[in-house]
Order: C-alpha cells, then sequence, then structure tokens
C-alpha cells in the first residue's frame, strides 16, 4: 500500500516550485537519465523492493525474503 507506481519518471525544480506542481521531466533529459542511473546502481548495491542487491546487510540471523532468494537460484 505504501508503494505508488508512477509510470514514467518525474523531476521538479524544488528552488522555482517547492510544492511540486510542474513536472520538467521532459524538458531535462539528461537529468533523469543522470538520476535513473545513480539509482540503478543503488538498486543493484544494497536492493530494492522486489531485489536484494549484492552488498546488502542483515543485522539479524532471521531468513529475510526467502521468496526472493529462491528466485535468484
Amino acid at each position: 500500500e505504501d508503494i505508488k507506481n508512477i509510470s514514467k519518471p518525474l523531476l521538479f525544480n524544488l528552488t522555482a516550485d517547492i510544492d511540486e506542481q510542474r513536472d520538467v521531466a521532459d524538458e531535462h533529459p539528461d537529468i533523469v537519465a543522470q538520476l535513473l542511473a545513480v539509482i540503478e546502481v543503488a538498486r543493484n548495491d544494497i536492493g530494492d523492493i522486489d531485489t536484494i542487491g549484492e552488498n546488502v546487510r542483515f543485522f539479524d540471523s532471521e531468513p529475510k525474503r526467502p521468496d526472493l532468494l529462491k528466485a535468484k537460484k
């Protein structure tokens, strides 16, 4: 319930539009591409809602997301 499906990336100029009313992604595809690349690096590193990243660290001995661990094998 906490996850929103966003059909396309959004980009806002928070200096000029603190209320995030005007999406400027189409005007700055280079910035959107840079941000998406950074996001992908983070997903590979620490994971996401549907993946376990290469460098994820767990702090207890309980199994973590066994559904995802089975899918990786």
